[in-house]
């Protein structure tokens, strides 16, 4: 999609709708992000009790609370019209316009999808994803095609975002009540998920004001650098839209797997079996670490190639090859807080949060005078580093888990490197040979390999016994002839 977007609108429309989609992302923050967490904590432990009633009267207390989130959210983006145009422009105000539905959508299916979290139906809720993507990028093609000028195509895509939403939306609503699920009239659940929600949502709407901040605040400083307005928001599209949706991949991948280990890690603990909690979040760490790595080489190795390929925009790909490091402490970082939601330690990884984005704000405001929009990649490595170690610190603290990380980390950063070479000089050799679709795929896929090989053979990994640990992560249940269920990933 972002491909299509690239494309569509070009580096400096990309910019314009970045800047939109990040204003939107606090809003859609503030009126669903904790709460899906709560009601999937919640769903999990009323599944062993057998307290469904509780659990309708918590996704009761979230459309509620949601809900009314969006009404004032919508009021104040009326109201405050000149000035969001003022901070932004004219585009992105009518992107966000056509993202509005989308909140709405957005409000009602995470509430709905907690719940299906909470009992484990994540085929269910991947399935609705996968349409809302498919939907979205069916769109993009049929709408962005036949647009006239950037402010039109931008406007568009917006909503078809909305559109994708609502989708989604449904699936999780039919889904839940297929599954027996019920709304039930909420009385202390209100007061109790909101208070266990806001700390979840202060923490993301904080993290996503700062990156709406960033948008504005990276444009301004480039200017200040002597860059031009168009230039600076192509920057910034190339950063924002082509380069960090690819650094973020495996942050994808991660999330699904830390989608299914939050409901194991709140049974755990809910059952006090403290050995296998602790187990769990080792693994949880060990196989966050090894998806992220295997990306690291394949962008610093083809990372200017893939920027062409995809984008047709070299300076993406040369950012994508000096900014490939940050995936590893943003993963970190991901599934760490994941980790200390379970353990209800939310407000230490919000003050680890502020520590963290403190940095990226003063990287973005005095770096673009002297590496330009590198400033925004180095800021945002060097905010997610400081908030895993200290994420880390702190489950250390609380569990005693001792070699979680330092031994991995250190062997997969060495294995990167000849890694990557092998990638490069493959590539080097295939791009006169082959297609470069078919060069990208060979010389990536062979410095996978080897990267993956040298683990294994360190020991670093043992791929069997990881794909046994994600075997217990229950995600998907089948019946056998005999009618005994069984475990399948």
């Amino acid at each position: 999609m972002r491909v299509v977007l690239s494309r569509s609108l070009g580096a400096e429309g990309l910019g314009m709708f970045s800047v939109a989609l990040s204003i939107f992302a606090v809003f859609s923050c503030l009126v669903s992000s904790g709460i899906p967490v709560i009601i999937s904590h919640k769903s999990a432990k009323f599944k062993i009790t057998g307290e469904t009633k509780k659990e309708g009267a918590y996704v009761s207390s979230g459309l509620i609370i949601s809900l009314i989130c969006c009404c004032i959210v919508s009021a104040g983006i009326f109201l405050f019209k000149n000035i969001i145009i003022r901070l932004t422009n004219n585009t992105s105000y009518f992107v966000m316009l056509a993202l509005l539905p989308g909140l709405f959508a957005t409000a009602i299916y995470s509430c709905f999808r907690g719940a299906l979290w909470g009992r484990k139906k994540h085929f269910e809720n991947s399935l609705g994803e996968f349409f809302e993507q498919l939907v979205r990028l069916v769109l993009y093609l049929l709408m962005l095609s036949s647009s006239t000028d950037i402010a039109t195509g931008a406007t568009r895509a917006g909503f078809a975002i909305s559109v994708s939403y609502i989708v989604s939306m449904l699936i999780a609503i039919i889904y839940y009540y297929k599954d027996g699920g019920k709304l039930n009239k909420p009385k202390s659940e209100f007061k109790s998920l909101l208070k266990s929600s806001i700390p979840i949502t202060v923490i993301r709407i904080f993290s996503s004001l700062i990156m709406s901040l960033v948008s504005i605040i990276l444009p301004m400083r480039l200017l200040a650098a002597g860059i031009s307005e168009e230039i600076a928001l192509s920057l910034y599209g190339i950063a924002v839209g082509m380069t960090i949706p690819l650094l973020s991949f495996p942050n994808t991948l991660i999330g699904s797997y830390s989608t299914a280990l939050v409901p194991e890690l709140s049974s755990l603990r809910a059952q006090n079996k403290q050995n296998e909690f602790n187990e769990q979040i080792k693994i949880a760490i060990k196989i966050t670490l090894f998806i992220t790595f295997c990306f690291v080489p394949l962008f610093i190795g083809l990372g200017q190639a893939i920027g062409v390929f995809l984008f047709d925009n070299l300076e993406s790909g040369v950012l994508l090859v000096k900014s490939a490091w940050i995936m590893i402490p943003s993963s970190i970082s991901g599934i760490t807080a994941s980790v200390l939601n379970v353990m209800n330690l939310e407000t230490k990884s919000f003050i680890n949060y502020i520590i963290g984005f403190t940095v990226l704000i003063l990287s973005v405001w005095f770096l673009p005078s002297v590496i330009g929009i590198e400033a925004f990649v180095f800021g945002i490595g060097a905010c997610m580093s400081i908030v895993s170690v200290l994420n880390i610190l702190i489950i250390y603290k609380k569990t005693q888990v001792k070699n979680l990380i330092f031994k991995p980390l250190v062997l997969m950063t060495i294995f990167t490197i000849p890694a990557s070479i092998i990638s490069s000089e493959l590539l080097g050799v295939l791009k006169y040979i082959v297609t470069p679709f078919l060069s990208l795929f060979i010389s990536g896929s062979i410095g996978i390999i080897f990267f993956v090989l040298l683990c294994i053979i360190f020991d670093v990994v043992d791929l069997i016994s990881i794909l046994k640990d994600f075997k217990g992560i229950k995600i998907f249940k089948f019946k056998n002839k005999k009618g005994i269920k069984q475990q399948k990933i």
